[in-house]
């Protein structure tokens, strides 16, 4: 399409509010014929939109830069980033002083993620989510919020999560949370919005639950993205079992084989079977064996703390099969050389033994003198909660 015209159709497009229509011309059309000279493009956009699309000259100003740093942007690759983050500054500038419309946002959405594939590329998230700060205070700006803002704000939450987690800085995440968490945020329930928006921040919430070791409210979050998440989406609903899982075997909630033969998880299938047997050895192998994959899943540690069910499930069969309620340390020193484990020795059986006792998963006390497992003689082994 040609420069001029395709300018012109971008500004009908904003003066009829048609969001959907703007995002299309400004990211899916080929425009040709374009000054690829700052001077002369800023230019001709600011003579088109000096006939009558703006009458204020500041308003022509923010619209003549945005379109100048957006078409320089798509022209000039090797500094995309740099010119897509000043339109997207223009936008937000506009946002504050001109528009405050929904159907805006469509627009908004479309650049954040924008910006944020691009900022990934040149590696300057940094940068992408300090124009996400800045959105983010525009959408607070007013309290309690209008629809507008508070979609925003929702949007602009999401797109920050990933930009953490991205850059592992999950320490900066509870600022975000604050920002609809708090009792004078004053925010419509999250149930109100798109499904699309409510699965996606339940799932950066529910990851984040996971990273400060709060697993119920991190099961809550993941199960609600869960069951939203559209029944078509295999890929999304598979993503949500890869962190969903484990938290609900920390909790002794085991999901059925056929649930995880249907998502494609072989690895938490066999995983979870070593931790019903009690298998410690195979666990800690078939874990060492897809290290990497839950280390960039952000999963390792959780699946490596889960090894503590395994010792669990262990010591529980050991308790059955000697039918007694003081069972001396030393037998359960053999059950873990049956089960693969043959380098622990007294002290760290006994640290192992504290631990479970100290979470509630088994409920008696060791005798360090006698080396005996003293359980409790009413429901020594409590369901996990």
């Amino acid at each position: 399409m040609e420069f001029d015209k395709w300018l012109n159709e971008c500004l009908v497009s904003i003066e009829d509010q048609n969001g959907p229509n703007a995002v299309k011309l400004l990211f899916n059309v080929q425009v040709t014929n374009s000054p690829h000279n700052k001077a002369n493009l800023k230019s001709a956009i600011s003579q088109v939109i000096n006939r009558g699309f703006r009458q204020d000259p500041e308003s022509i100003e923010r619209w003549t830069n945005f379109f100048t740093n957006h078409t320089l942007g798509k022209n000039f690759r090797n500094k995309k980033f740099e010119h897509f983050r000043d339109a997207y500054k223009e936008l937000l500038v506009i946002l504050e002083k001109e528009i405050e419309d929904v159907w805006f946002h469509t627009i908004i959405q479309k650049y954040s993620k924008v910006l944020f594939s691009e900022g990934n590329k040149a590696s300057k998230l940094d940068e992408v989510f300090n124009c996400y700060r800045k959105l983010m205070g525009l959408c607070q700006m007013c309290k309690p919020p209008n629809q507008f803002r508070a979609f925003g704000l929702y949007h602009v939450l999401i797109m920050s999560f990933k930009v953490l987690f991205r850059l592992n800085k999950l320490q900066s995440c509870p600022s975000l949370l604050r920002a609809v968490e708090s009792e004078h945020a004053k925010l419509p329930p999250i149930s109100q919005f798109p499904k699309a928006h409510q699965v996606e921040f339940k799932y950066y919430q529910g990851r984040f639950c996971i990273y400060e070791q709060e697993f119920e409210k991190a099961e809550q979050c993941l199960d609600y993205a869960f069951r939203r998440c559209h029944s078509g989406s295999i890929r999304n609903k598979r993503i949500l079992l890869l962190y969903l899982v484990p938290v609900k075997l920390w909790r002794g909630k085991f999901p059925t084989p056929q649930l995880l033969s249907k998502y494609k998880l072989p690895e938490l299938e066999t995983l979870m079977t070593y931790l019903k047997q009690g298998n410690v050895g195979a666990y800690s192998s078939q874990l060492t064996a897809y290290q990497d994959k839950f280390i960039q899943q952000g999963t390792f540690i959780m699946m490596e703390m889960l090894k503590l069910l395994a010792y669990r499930n262990l010591f529980k069969r050991t308790h059955f099969v000697l039918d007694s309620f003081q069972v001396p340390l030393s037998n359960f020193l053999k059950a873990l050389q049956v089960s693969g484990v043959s380098e622990m020795d007294m002290p760290e059986l006994e640290c192992v033994l504290s631990n479970l006792i100290y979470k509630g998963w088994v409920k008696g006390y060791v005798s360090s003198t006698k080396k005996v497992l003293v359980l409790s003689k009413q429901n020594p082994f409590p369901k996990l909660n």
